[in-house]
């Protein structure tokens, strides 16, 4: 669905730009030299790479494909895997499956909904204490700096009820919120906003994540306005797009 959308701008544009990129430039003059197995040179001399279509590192092109892919109306935030397969169909750059990786970790929705790698079974345990040892050499504990940003856990169980989140689908962690002071090393204290100033302030570092990425695109509750009653008005703030039905159109908006 995110390449049928997408196709007419990010497909022209790749094409456009391959010739900015000087691996991709380099690529194509070894091609037409000798046949280099799983490149190929179509229409246009656009470069390919089993088939698909060769992303040059130019300017944000790779960051903007990304977010189309797993921001858009279309996606419903995809997890890293089905991303991937997604642009997989169409699109190919080296590191791709890193660069991935890299923009899920900077999602501020993931960060707090996608819950972490779980531990090992009882059978893995054993393999696992053999190389405790080497492992602990190179182990370095969990650490923040004061006014770092951090994501809270809370509990997913359900009828349990955290920073009023409830619900085992509710998101994982909550905030971020800035650290103000270290207790000692496994506890930070956290400069709580008032609606939860009921709750103790310190936790144990396992409690806490970093956040990654840019803040700028959450919305907090204060920039909504809501009211006593946990209403707030919907605000039109930009028409996305208009989708033209057999006797009418229908307008695509995005309210805040």
């Amino acid at each position: 669905m995110v390449h049928i959308g997408s196709e007419s701008s990010f497909v022209a544009d790749v094409k456009a730009n391959q010739g900015l990129d000087p691996t991709l430039v380099e690529f194509k003059r070894v091609v037409l030299k000798k046949s280099i197995k799983s490149f190929s040179q179509g229409e246009y001399s656009v470069l390919r790479y089993q088939g698909r279509l060769c992303v040059p590192n130019v300017d944000d092109l790779r960051e903007q494909i990304l977010t189309e892919a797993h921001s858009s109306q279309y996606s419903i935030r995809s997890g890293a895997t089905k991303m991937y397969f997604d642009l997989w169909e169409v699109y190919w750059w080296s590191g791709m499956i890193k660069d991935i990786a890299k923009f899920m970790a900077k999602c501020p929705n993931c960060q707090q909904v996608k819950i972490e790698h779980q531990k090992s079974g009882e059978r893995l345990k054993t393999a696992q204490s053999q190389q405790k040892s080497y492992v602990d050499v190179r182990r370095r504990d969990l650490e923040f700096d004061v006014n770092n940003k951090v994501y809270l856990k809370i509990s997913p169980m359900k009828d349990v009820m955290r920073f009023g989140k409830k619900w085992k689908l509710s998101p994982r962690y909550v905030a971020p919120y800035q650290i103000f002071r270290r207790i000692s090393k496994v506890a930070y204290e956290l400069n709580l906003p008032n609606e939860v100033a009921l709750v103790y302030p310190v936790f144990h570092v396992f409690l806490l994540k970093k956040c990654v990425g840019d803040l700028t695109s959450l919305v907090t509750s204060e920039g909504l306005g809501v009211k006593e009653n946990l209403s707030y008005e919907e605000v039109l703030v930009e028409i996305l797009e208009v989708k033209k039905l057999r006797n009418k159109e229908i307008a695509s908006v995005k309210v805040l």
